[in-house]
């Protein structure tokens, strides 16, 4: 956890860590996955996170080559990260309610 109940939460990675960082997020109710959109130090990312007024936030990030990532676009597949290899588990699957 980075974010809890709107408050930032003490862990270990250096706020001067520079990466590009990735998030589940709560934000207005409803869940997201928020991603810089470039290599930023870890505490911008978490005080971003905050501005954009997230009240619950999980660290995604598993490491290099893990990072393979993606969503739908009106069908659209829009590629964030392209995968480097079959072994990426870092997903979570969201399903639209009928």
């Amino acid at each position: 956890m980075i974010i809890h109940k709107g408050k930032l939460v003490p862990i270990k990675r250096k706020d001067t860590n520079i990466n590009q960082f990735r998030a589940l997020c709560e934000i207005e109710g409803r869940l997201c996955v928020a991603e810089s959109n470039s290599l930023i130090p870890f505490g911008q990312f978490k005080q971003l996170l905050l501005e954009a007024g997230a009240t619950e936030a999980l660290y995604m990030d598993m490491g290099r080559g893990w990072n393979h990532a993606w969503y739908r676009n009106k069908g659209q597949v829009v590629e964030l990260h392209p995968k480097k290899h079959n072994y990426c588990t870092n997903w979570i699957t969201f399903y639209q309610e009928k």
